[in-house]
């Protein structure tokens, strides 16, 4: 004779002919659940362990995301959850399973289901800062898309579409939204460029719209003359002043000087030059003689 005794969470089986007892234990996997993404597709597997089948699984409380499903209809020691989210939120559920000797089994689960994360939006601002030869570039990411950048930067080029770019600047990582900008050197003069701002994140990347900016034109340095200085019977010291540079910097300057307005013999020095005062002293000189001079002052 055998007399079956039921509780809720296992079935004890007495045989009144030995005494003995066997007894039946049901347990579900996993213990959390991974979060879920709005977009996105979950699956996770549900899994019983001990009893025999045929089992029973059900959602014995609360409410799943919206878009997923658990499977009722399994009689195997696994069912699965899944689904597609359609909305951010956070669900409380229990799921319960029954074995085919009655032994009962339940497991409450929290699950979290968040935003897709998608590529950064950004903006491509106004350069500031143009010269002949150097610009300030300036972006922001407006929207993060969920995760912060990785990586940010302009890519600019002489192309409208930026089909071929001359460079891209490389700005590293960026937390939340934020401005940056990039220094540009080594530009061509008068010429227009376009630029257009990028960031990256682990959805993908998001550019900003084409902007263009023109470099300045070249002008020619301007120069004034000072009082020769140091004047001796055969030598002198001429000084003269650049005021500007006209956009670039001088390579040349110095004085042409004569005994007319012919000048005839120059004096001068090469280098990388900016705006400021500069001597130059001459000798061989004639005594008791009127000299002219010149400044000049030479750019790209």
């Amino acid at each position: 004779l055998y007399v079956s005794r039921f509780t809720d969470a296992k079935v004890s089986i007495l045989d009144t002919n030995t005494n003995t007892m066997s007894q039946v234990s049901v347990s579900i996997t996993p213990t959390t659940l991974t979060n879920a993404t709005t977009t996105v597709a979950y699956s996770q597997v549900i899994t019983a362990s001990g009893g025999a089948t045929p089992y029973t699984w059900s959602l014995s409380s609360g409410s799943l995301p919206s878009g997923m499903t658990l499977n009722t209809s399994s009689t195997a020691a696994t069912t699965t959850l899944s689904g597609t989210p359609t909305a951010t939120g956070t669900s409380n559920f229990t799921i319960a399973v029954t074995e085919g000797g009655s032994a009962t089994s339940s497991r409450a689960y929290t699950l979290v289901v968040g935003s897709a994360v998608s590529a950064p939006s950004v903006t491509t601002s106004a350069a500031s800062s143009v010269s002949t030869s150097t610009v300030t570039l300036n972006g922001s990411i407006t929207a993060t898309g969920g995760a912060d950048a990785t990586e940010s930067g302009f890519a600019y080029g002489t192309s409208a579409t930026l089909a071929t770019t001359i460079a891209t600047s490389t700005l590293g990582a960026q937390t939340g939204t934020a401005t940056f900008t990039s220094s540009v050197t080594s530009l061509t003069p008068n010429t227009t460029y376009y630029v257009r701002t990028y960031s990256t994140n682990s959805a993908g990347t998001g550019y900003g719209s084409i902007v263009s900016f023109t470099t300045s034109a070249l002008a020619t340095p301007t120069v004034t003359a000072q009082t020769a200085s140091s004047i001796t019977a055969t030598s002198a010291t001429l000084n003269g002043n650049v005021t500007a540079t006209g956009g670039d910097p001088i390579t040349a300057r110095g004085f042409n000087y004569g005994l007319t307005t012919g000048y005839g013999t120059t004096a001068s020095s090469t280098g990388s030059f900016g705006t400021g005062a500069f001597t130059q002293s001459i000798s061989g000189l004639t005594c008791n003689t009127l000299y002219h001079f010149q400044v000049s002052a030479t750019n790209s």
